[in-house]
């Protein structure tokens, strides 16, 4: 009796070790992806791509039943251009994410992997990612509010409301009270929207383009945005709404050199400047080659410079490159505001 209790008991603990995962519902064959829940339990993700979407409403039922599934929260916009989202996620969960999505839109949907969270929604530090911890003593442990804080999956006319059926091509700014509206949309390609740079490619046109006479920096985002944080160098557009964006890229590159003015434009991830990009190269008729947007947007650009980005843009003192962003990323949910890596620190 006795040696079959001993033998219980051995078979119990065995289970513990081999089950250590605390979370509902993760089963012991997924122990492959605990590593990373260890690490973060929760991960901000953004995401967007344009492809012609025939039957918007099938992409919509089959990732709400999958996503609602496992309890994820976030938005995702689908139109018949294409798809656009952000969530937060619990990080173990990454995988099957880009799983279902994968088999939505296709393997080569680019997610733009954001801030890594702990239990309480607070952001872990880079240097406590590193080695595996969740907290750091510079950070606030107290409970925040989730991102999101549901999951909202709709339909929509465009993914991105752009407002190009309503474009002003008269030249004139928007603030002019006698613009002319155009009734007929303005059909742009955007797959033809310039040249794509990663976010050390863009440091280095910065740093180059900030002495340049032939480069101009655009912050395709809106005033409440910049006015919190830009790029050094940069021409904010000072827009209410992205729609209100064409009139004012007339108004900027009138007098620019089509030929040789080298245009830098850059968002919070991205989105903003494929569209912004096909209307320079397609509509204003500058040359493809020389019109350059940041991949992932100031998200990218920012997790590059927290990770130590490249060591040949090192600052001895910190070990980190020297941003070219100067001020307050704005955010699409609930957190509002992110502080740059300089500013932490």
């Amino acid at each position: 009796m006795w040696y079959n209790y001993l033998i219980m008991l051995n078979s119990l603990r065995l289970r513990s070790k081999m089950c250590l995962p605390k979370a509902i519902g993760i089963p012991c064959s997924g122990l492959h992806s605990t590593k990373i829940a260890n690490t973060s339990a929760y991960t901000m993700i953004s995401f967007f791509k344009f492809f012609p979407i025939v039957n918007p409403e099938q992409v919509i039922q089959k990732t709400k039943e999958e996503f609602s599934a496992r309890q994820y929260k976030g938005t995702l916009y689908v139109a018949k251009e294409g798809i656009n989202g952000a969530f937060c996620i619990p990080t173990y969960e990454l995988d099957h994410f880009q799983h279902v999505l994968s088999t939505v839109v296709g393997s080569d949907l680019s997610l733009n992997i954001g801030q890594a969270l702990d239990e309480n929604y607070t952001e872990i530090p880079t240097s406590a990612k590193k080695f595996g911890r969740t907290a750091d003593t510079k950070v606030k442990q107290s409970k925040r509010q989730p991102p999101f804080k549901k999951l909202l999956i709709k339909e929509r006319a465009q993914v991105l409301t752009d407002g190009l059926f309503q474009t002003n091509h008269n030249g004139n700014s928007k603030n002019d009270t006698d613009n002319v509206v155009v009734p007929e949309a303005l059909e742009l390609d955007w797959f033809q929207s310039g040249i794509e740079l990663d976010p050390h490619q863009w440091h280095e046109s910065i740093s180059t383009g900030l002495s340049s006479s032939d480069t101009i920096i655009i912050d395709c985002r809106n005033k409440y945005e910049s006015d919190l944080g830009r790029f050094e160098g940069s021409i904010s557009l000072n827009t209410r709404t992205f729609s209100d964006s064409w009139s004012e890229l007339d108004r900027i590159l009138s007098k620019k050199d089509k030929l040789n003015t080298k245009i830098l434009t850059y968002c919070t991830g991205g989105i903003r400047c494929v569209k912004t990009n096909a209307y320079i190269t397609q509509k204003l008729g500058f040359q493809s080659n020389h019109v350059k947007r940041l991949k992932h947007g100031i998200i990218a650009y920012e997790n590059w410079v927290a990770s130590g980005g490249s060591s040949n843009v090192l600052d001895d003192s910190k070990s980190i490159p020297i941003s070219h962003w100067k001020g307050k990323n704005f955010l699409f949910d609930r957190r509002r505001l992110h502080d740059s890596i300089c500013e932490r620190d």
